[in-house]
């Protein structure tokens, strides 16, 4: 029986989390400044970096910055704090066309 109710509890776990609605933003700091941008988003919850993209040429990174919807003008006011340098594109709901 404990078996049969983890097996429950998981799918319902993965199910919940399937629902939830994420959005995204693209930030392009300098690379040596990268890791101000990972603890900036330690104040956000929920808030992760995707992907960080190396652009070699110009000694920055690309970092597409994943966070719970609604919560997009938090997650900016921390990274300009940090980052007043940085580069902020628009706000995207992964999975839906523009």
């Amino acid at each position: 029986m404990g078996f049969l109710f983890a097996l429950a509890h998981s799918a319902a776990r993965s199910h919940t989390r399937a629902k939830a609605v994420y959005q995204q933003i693209k930030v392009v700091v300098p690379s040596r400044d990268a890791v101000l941008a990972r603890r900036a988003l330690l104040a956000c919850p929920g808030a992760a970096i995707a992907r960080c993209l190396p652009m070699h040429q110009d000694a920055k990174v690309q970092l597409e910055i994943r966070f719970p919807a609604g919560q997009g003008a938090a997650v900016m006011d921390h990274i300009l704090a940090c980052l007043p340098q940085g580069e902020l594109g628009g706000i995207r709901t992964p999975g839906r066309s523009l």
